[in-house]
C-alpha cells in the first residue's frame, strides 16, 4: 500500500502539471476551459486525500514549521477571499466562478492543495530528485502547448475545431492566457538551463522547446514573418513581460554577486528600472499622452474603462470588494456608455478588468490586493533564502526573481486563467519544499498509528473524497458538457434538452447563462426574415424559443444580479413575438416591462434597456412611450450613434418623416460627422 500511495502522489502530482494545460473537451462552448478547470479539481481531490492519509501514518510526509511560515501569505489570501465570497454580491459566482473561467475560490482551495502537497513531496524526495522532475514536466507540457499556438488560428491555422476557435492559444483557448503561461513555462527553462544537474541534452530539449515558446505567434512571430506579416506577436504584455524578466535576471545576478562594483550596478539598475516604470504608467493614464495613445492602438481604449470601473467600486467597497469573479457586477453599477462604442470594440459587457490587480481589488478590496502582494514578496524572499544556504545558484535565484517581476509586469494588461494558477502555485509548492536539509530537522515525531486506526482514517477519507469529487467535479462537468453540446443538437430535438440544464450542479447559472442566452438570440436575430420565411425551421423555433425562456425564467429567479440575463431574456421574448406573431396581449407584455425595469436598477446608466423594450411598446401600441425609450437612451450619452439610429429607424417605420428628421438633426448635432445609413 505504501508504494501505491507514493506512486499515486507522485505520478499524480506530475500528471496535474503536464496534462491540465492540454485538457480539451470537443464542444462549442468552452472547450479549453471546462475540460482542464474539472480534471484538475477530480486529480488534486484525490491526491490531496491520499497526501492527509499519508502525512497522517508517515511523518516524512509532514509539513515543517518553517514551510508552514512561508506558506502563511497563501493561507492568509485564502481566508480573506473567503470572508470577500461569503460577503459577496454573489457568493453563489464567488465560490463557483463560471464555466468560461474556473476561477473561483473552489479553484484556489484546489491550487493551494496542489501547492501543499508538492511541498511534502519536494521535501521528501529531495528538489534535486523530485523538484527538478516536476519543473522539467512543466517546460515539456509548455513545448506542446507552444506547438499548439503555432498551429493555431494566428499560426498555421490548421483545419481542427479545437485550433480554429482557440483565439490564437492553441491548447489553452486564449492568447493572452496562454501568454501568460508560456512565460512562467519559459522563465523555468531558463532556470533548468542554469542548473548544474541537468544534463546537456535535457538542456538542448529545454533550449529547444524555449526556442519554439519564444518564436511563437504570441512573442516573436517567425510564422508572421515567414507569410510576410509582422514579427511582433499577439501578447504585448506578456512580451514585455519576458525582457522585463530577462533584465531582473541580469540585475539580480549582479546583486547577488560577491563583487561590489557589480552589486552597484545591479541595485542602481533596479532604481532606474523603478523610476523608469513609475513614470511609464503615469503617462499611459494620462488622457492623450504618447504612451496612451499608443496602447489604445495596440489594445483598445476599452482597458482605460474597465480600469475606472474597477477604481470606482474599489472605492465604493474598499474593504471586501464586490466579491471573487463579481466584476461584472461592478461593471453594471458602473457602466460606462462609451462601452458601446465601435471604437471600443462595442464591449458592452465583461467580467474582468484585465489587470489582475484591480480584479483583486473588486474582488476582495483593497485588503486582498495587499495580501496579494505579501504572497509574492514571500515567494521572492523563499528564493532569496534557498540561495543563502546555497540551495540555489545566484543566477538561478535570480531567474526566478526575473520569473517573478515579469509575471507581476504582465499582470498588469492582462488576468489570470486557471492554467497559470495551477502552474505558480506548483512553483511556489516546489521552491518552498526546496529547503529540505535546511528543515528536515522540524518536521513531527515518528510515532505511528494502530492499523485499525489507519483504516478507520482511510474509509472517512474515501468517504469524504467520493462526496466532494461528486459534488465538485463529476456534476459540474457533466453540467459542462450539457452546456457545450446543446448547440450542435438539430433544431428538432434542442428543445428537449434545455430542462435538463437545470438538473445535477448549479454550475453555469451565473454568468453563463447569460451569455448563453445572448448566443441564441444572435442565432434567430442575425437572418429574422429567413427563419421565419423557412417553413423547416419555423416548424420548430417557436417552441425552441419558448422552452429555452422557461429555463431562463427558473435561473432568473435564483440569480437576481445577472443584468445580461435579463436582457437576453427581453430579446428572445420580442424573437418568439415576432416568430408567432403574438396577438397583443397586456399580461405577457407586463411580465416583460417588468423585467426591464428590474435590469434599470441593475444598470441605470446602460440604454441598451432602452432599447431592447421599446419593441415591447411598440407591439403594445404605446408608441409614445417606445418614443421616450430611445430618447432616455440617448440622454444617458449622446455621443453613442446606436442610440439615435434606433430612433431615426424607429420613426422611418412609423411613417413619421418629422420625428425622422428631427431625430437625424438631434444625431449630427449630438455627433460630428454623424452618418445614417438605413
Amino acid at each position: 500500500m505504501e508504494k501505491i500511495r507514493e506512486g499515486v502522489l507522485t505520478y499524480g502530482s506530475i500528471a496535474v502539471v503536464f496534462l491540465v494545460p492540454m485538457m480539451y473537451m470537443s464542444t462549442r462552448v468552452f472547450p479549453h476551459i471546462t475540460s482542464k478547470t474539472f480534471f484538475f479539481y477530480g486529480i488534486v481531490e484525490t491526491l490531496f486525500a491520499v497526501w492527509i492519509y499519508s502525512a497522517i501514518v508517515d511523518p516524512t510526509y509532514r509539513l515543517s514549521k518553517r514551510q508552514l511560515y512561508f506558506l502563511l501569505p497563501i493561507l492568509l489570501f485564502i481566508v480573506w477571499f473567503t470572508l470577500a465570497g461569503v460577503m459577496a454580491v454573489n457568493p453563489h459566482l464567488a465560490f463557483w466562478s463560471s464555466l468560461s473561467r474556473g476561477t473561483g475560490i473552489i479553484s484556489l482551495y484546489h491550487c493551494v492543495a496542489l501547492c501543499i502537497v508538492l511541498v511534502s513531496l519536494v521535501n521528501r524526495y529531495s528538489f534535486e530528485i523530485y523538484g527538478m522532475k516536476i519543473l522539467r514536466w512543466i517546460v515539456y507540457a509548455g513545448g506542446i502547448v507552444a506547438v499548439s499556438v503555432w498551429c493555431a488560428n494566428e499560426g498555421f491555422d490548421l483545419p481542427y475545431r479545437f485550433l480554429q476557435q482557440s483565439q490564437g492559444g492553441g491548447l489553452v483557448g486564449n492568447s493572452s492566457l496562454a501568454a501568460t503561461y508560456l512565460l512562467l513555462v519559459l522563465c523555468i527553462g531558463l532556470f533548468l538551463v542554469f542548473s548544474p544537474t541537468v544534463s546537456r541534452s535535457r538542456k538542448n530539449t529545454i533550449i529547444v522547446i524555449s526556442a519554439v515558446v519564444l518564436g511563437s505567434p504570441l512573442f516573436m512571430n517567425i510564422h508572421g514573418l515567414l507569410v510576410g506579416k509582422s514579427i511582433v506577436g499577439s501578447a504585448h504584455g506578456a512580451t514585455i513581460g519576458i525582457v522585463v524578466g530577462l533584465g531582473v535576471t541580469v540585475l539580480g545576478a549582479s546583486i547577488l554577486s560577491k563583487n561590489k562594483g557589480a552589486k552597484v550596478v545591479g541595485w542602481s539598475g533596479v532604481v532606474l528600472g523603478l523610476v523608469a516604470f513609475v513614470y511609464v504608467w503615469s503617462q499611459l493614464l494620462v488622457a492623450g499622452s504618447t504612451i496612451n495613445q499608443k496602447f489604445i492602438q495596440i489594445a483598445s481604449g476599452t482597458r482605460f474603462i474597465f480600469w475606472n470601473v474597477a477604481s470606482e467600486s474599489m472605492h465604493a467597497h474598499p474593504w471586501l470588494g464586490y466579491g471573487p469573479e463579481n466584476y461584472m457586477i461592478a461593471l453594471q453599477d458602473h457602466f460606462d456608455p462609451k462601452m458601446l462604442l465601435s471604437d471600443y470594440g462595442f464591449e458592452a459587457w465583461d467580467d474582468r478588468a484585465h489587470n489582475v490587480y484591480y480584479d483583486m481589488g473588486v474582488s476582495g478590496g483593497y485588503p486582498a490586493i495587499m495580501l496579494y502582494a505579501f504572497v509574492l514578496i514571500s515567494f521572492g524572499y523563499v528564493v532569496y533564502e534557498l540561495f543563502s544556504k546555497k540551495v540555489l545558484s545566484r543566477w538561478q535565484a535570480s531567474t526566478l526573481w526575473g520569473l517573478l517581476i515579469g509575471y507581476i509586469f504582465q499582470n498588469l494588461f492582462v488576468f489570470d486563467s486557471l492554467v497559470s494558477y495551477v502552474i505558480f502555485f506548483a512553483i511556489v509548492g516546489v521552491f518552498v519544499g526546496a529547503g529540505r536539509g535546511m528543515y528536515a530537522k522540524e518536521r513531527g515525531g515518528t510515532k505511528q498509528i494502530s492499523q485499525s486506526s489507519g483504516n478507520l482514517i482511510a474509509g472517512v477519507l474515501i468517504i469524504m473524497t467520493a462526496i466532494i469529487w461528486y459534488n465538485t467535479t463529476w456534476l459540474p462537468s457533466r453540467k459542462a458538457i450539457a452546456f457545450g453540446r446543446i448547440l450542435d443538437l438539430p433544431l428538432n430535438t434542442r428543445a428537449e434538452s434545455y430542462p435538463k440544464l437545470s438538473l445535477g450542479s448549479s454550475i453555469g447559472n451565473d454568468w453563463d447563462v447569460g451569455g448563453f442566452g445572448h448566443n441564441l438570440f444572435k442565432l434567430y436575430a442575425a437572418k429574422p426574415e429567413e427563419v421565419k420565411s423557412n417553413p423547416k425551421i419555423m416548424r420548430y423555433a417557436p417552441t425552441d424559443v419558448s422552452t429555452f425562456l422557461e429555463y431562463l425564467e427558473k435561473v432568473d429567479t435564483q440569480n437576481e444580479h445577472d443584468y445580461r440575463l435579463k436582457l437576453s431574456i427581453i430579446h428572445l421574448y420580442s424573437t418568439y413575438i415576432f416568430l408567432t406573431d403574438k396577438p397583443v396581449d397586456p399580461v405577457y407584455a407586463q411580465h416583460i416591462l417588468d423585467l426591464a425595469q428590474e435590469a434599470e436598477k441593475l444598470s441605470p446608466n446602460d440604454p441598451q434597456t432602452y432599447w431592447s423594450v421599446t419593441p415591447i411598446l411598440t407591439w403594445l401600441g404605446s408608441i409614445d412611450a417606445a418614443q421616450a425609450a430611445y430618447e432616455k437612451a440617448i440622454s444617458i450619452d449622446p455621443s453613442i450613434p446606436i442610440s439615435h439610429t434606433l430612433l431615426i429607424q424607429f420613426a422611418e417605420g412609423l411613417g413619421n418623416k418629422k420625428l425622422a428628421q428631427q431625430a437625424l438633426a438631434q444625431a449630427e448635432k449630438d455627433i460630428p460627422g454623424f452618418t445614417y445609413n438605413q
